[in-house]
């Protein structure tokens, strides 16, 4: 909760990259050394629950007045 406050004094295209920066390549480890073995233990399972993850996760932060919060 405390990262939001940080970045309300920060330039926009610095909160960017601290705010995303992480999470990609988070995701691109995860894919890479894990993806085979998600997909052949649960097969299209892991497909849908993440377009649902997506879904939920891009509607739900639409409540959010401040643009940075909502980054």
């Amino acid at each position: 909760m405390w990262a939001a406050d940080v970045y309300m004094g920060a330039w926009s295209s610095v909160t960017l990259l601290i705010s995303t920066l992480p999470k990609v390549a988070v995701l691109g480890f995860w894919a890479h050394y894990f993806g085979p073995l998600w997909s052949a233990a649960f097969g299209s399972g892991v497909a849908f629950f993440s377009g649902l993850s997506l879904m939920v996760g891009a509607i739900a932060p639409l409540a959010q007045s401040q643009l940075k919060r909502l980054l």
